[in-house]
């Protein structure tokens, strides 16, 4: 019996060190994988072009708005035109992050028939006008709808 418990102690000490080096082989490892995660360039929203439409079988539905200046604007007066509707605010962080993107995009296709609506949440039109100048926005801006939303529509003439 002696010898039992002389050996006992040891496997005891062995497991240990055991578990001390898986601990320590998996801090290792968590380590290196979050530096190669933290490290890796980071993509620009540009150029991350990712949204695919899909087909649409039905028209896009009426829509009557006010441009910056308060006059009446329609979707039918872009009838002919791929158009992206886009609901945003001034306020609103992923709206702000979104519109670089959206005006690279248009540069890039408004030759094509391209065009974008965006339509503000309500907040008044001297602050929406700041907005659109301060990101150098060249399409359409429209007074108050809902927000975050886009969605297209391609206006066929009947």
């Amino acid at each position: 019996m002696g010898r039992r418990s002389r050996q006992q102690p040891a496997i005891k000490g062995n497991s240990n060190a055991l578990a001390l080096f898986l601990i320590g082989a998996g801090l290792v490892i968590s380590g290196l994988a979050a530096l190669l995660y933290l490290s890796r360039p980071a993509s620009s929203a540009a150029d991350e072009r990712s949204a695919i439409p899909i087909r649409v079988e039905f028209p896009a539905p009426e829509l009557a708005l006010r441009d910056l200046q308060g006059r009446p604007v329609s979707l039918a007066d872009y009838r002919g035109q791929v158009v992206l509707v886009n609901n945003w605010a001034v306020w609103c962080p992923p709206c702000k992050a979104e519109m670089p993107v959206l005006q690279a995009y248009f540069e890039d296709y408004r030759h094509r028939g391209f065009t974008i609506v965006a339509i503000e949440s309500g907040d008044p039109a001297s602050e929406v006008a700041k907005f659109v100048e301060s990101y150098d926005l060249t399409f359409d801006a429209k007074g108050c709808c809902c927000l975050p939303e886009s969605w297209f529509a391609q206006l066929v003439c009947n």
